[in-house]
């Protein structure tokens, strides 16, 4: 399961309450801007391989997390009105506040794109063409990057035909469980599932890299050519191997930390009975066979749907 970033914003869309705020800054811009910072709370990628994929430096963006976050933006111009009384003044502090916040959030997002890199690939990938595809409506639009990702027609993709051969996914499933400690329990939301993190193992971050390089880094940006560009902005940030099983069954619904995500189903689909990732939008579970993958926005509320039985790695 794969989160990606990009970093940065291509566009200014300023407001308060439940409206993002995004910072340009194309002095600087940073990469492929997957990775969405918030008020002082950065977005992060999840690879669910699992991965997050962001964007780097290319252009620099910042957001501001609707609801908690815009009820705080709200009470300090409140506060800075009921102060200073003058609203020209309040208007003055609460633009310098709203400046050094945003000045944080891209010296932060400046520091998770660097450490991203120390990890995982970065840089041009050759170009891939686009595999054959199903597709489904993404539903609800995201905050981020709204315009590009309709201008993209954004959809829920899963692959017709395998992207990793049964050989190369069954060799990562060996790998991730001798370097992974067998996958130890971790929570999840209300559930526990086995979870190893891709840059502690060795082997499988070797393997992960390459694929990021070859196959799908270029895939993603054939698929949001608008937003992800040639596809040397993005970064992966957070990635893991899962394992499913009778006693780790399933995740909460959930959105992913990224702007957008892909899942690669590690094990065929005859070693286990359920499982699939659940789209709550669309009131289905979609299956995959190994080495096949999805591809999707991160504000797709999902979840891995529930293992009766059997193993499942992805």
């Amino acid at each position: 399961h794969a989160r990606v970033v990009r970093c940065g914003a291509r566009s200014v869309n300023v407001g308060v309450g439940s409206t993002a705020l995004i910072h340009e800054d194309r002095t600087n811009a940073p990469v492929a801007s997957a990775m969405r910072c918030g008020w002082r709370q950065r977005r992060s990628y999840f690879f669910f391989l699992i991965g997050f994929i962001g964007l780097s430096d290319a252009d620099h963006g910042s957001g501001l997390e609707d609801g908690a976050a815009g009820l705080q933006a709200d009470h300090t111009i409140q506060r800075l009105i009921s102060s200073l009384g003058d609203v020209d003044q309040a208007h003055s502090a609460f633009t310098e506040h709203l400046r050094r916040e945003l000045r944080q959030n891209i010296e932060e997002h400046e520091s998770e794109c660097a450490e991203s890199c120390r990890h995982f690939f970065c840089g041009e990938s050759p170009p891939a063409e686009k595999p054959s595809l199903r597709s489904y409506a993404a539903g609800p639009a995201s905050n981020d990057y709204p315009q590009q990702l309709a201008a993209d027609g954004a959809s829920v993709y899963v692959t017709e035909a395998p992207l990793f051969s049964a050989e190369e996914c069954e060799r990562v499933v060996t790998m991730a469980e001798a370097e992974g400690g067998g996958l130890p329990s971790t929570r999840s939301g209300k559930y526990q599932i086995g979870k190893a993190w891709v840059k502690d193992m060795p082997g499988v971050l070797a393997w992960f890299n390459g694929a990021l390089e070859r196959t799908l880094f270029p895939t993603l940006a054939s698929l949001f050519p608008r937003l992800v560009g040639d596809g040397t902005q993005l970064r992966a940030h957070t990635v893991a191997i899962l394992k499913y099983n009778t006693t780790h069954t399933q995740t909460d619904v959930h959105v992913d930390d990224a702007l957008l995500a892909f899942t690669i189903a590690l094990s065929p689909s005859q070693s286990y009975v359920g499982g699939g990732t659940y789209f709550e939008h669309i009131g289905k579970t979609l299956p995959m066979e190994r080495g096949h993958v999805t591809f999707r926005p991160g504000s797709v509320r999902h979840a891995g749907a529930r293992v009766q039985s059997g193993l499942r790695y992805v």
